[in-house]
């Protein structure tokens, strides 16, 4: 028997499973072995059984990319020149990175907030910086929510930079749960 680390573990698992064939692991396994990584030589054969296998370099076969022309392309759309990282994320991932410039230009710069504080929001009494630039940090406590209204909107009361403030939000999840 041959000794296998934990990735080849979990690999033979799941060719030991019938059922798996809808999971996603099941297809990223597959795209693994179709690939030239050097696997053993018996793993792929199992995995991918009937489906085609790729011959030589994965992404040999796509045609060339213009970046001048996609830079072009991107600065006349977002009215900017997009940055090496943009044109590279709308090379990789075209839908995605239009999505991302769609809710940038209806929220305005969100890199700015830390993973959580985007995904979560703030809790109550929970207090943290947004550094806008060197120099320029805003200092926000989440206060209070108020009640849902008709509209589905709720106010909601925080300091900013020490100040009392209050703005209306639009409630999404709660909307879900209200009959009117």
């Amino acid at each position: 028997m041959v000794a296998m680390d934990g990735c080849h573990g979990w690999l033979l698992w799941m060719v030991a499973m019938d059922g798996c064939h809808g999971w996603l692991l099941w297809r990223v396994a597959m795209v693994t072995m179709d690939g030239y990584l050097g696997w053993l030589p018996w793993l792929p054969w199992m995995v991918l059984k009937d489906l085609p296998r790729v011959e030589g370099r994965p992404g040999a076969s796509l045609p060339p990319l213009d970046f001048e022309a996609l830079s072009q392309e991107l600065g006349a759309r977002d009215g900017t020149p997009p940055s090496p990282e943009d044109l590279l994320s709308a090379a990789l991932y075209p839908k995605v990175y239009a999505e991302f410039r769609d809710f940038t230009s209806n929220f305005g710069p969100v890199s700015c907030l830390g993973t959580r504080l985007f995904l979560e929001g703030p809790t109550i009494a929970e207090e943290f910086e947004v550094e806008l630039e060197r120099g320029k940090t805003l200092h926000i406590k989440a206060l209070a929510l108020g009640d849902l209204n008709a509209a589905g909107q709720r106010e909601v009361f925080f300091e900013l930079n020490g100040q009392l403030r209050s703005i209306l939000v639009r409630d999404t999840q709660a909307m879900k749960v209200c009959v009117y």
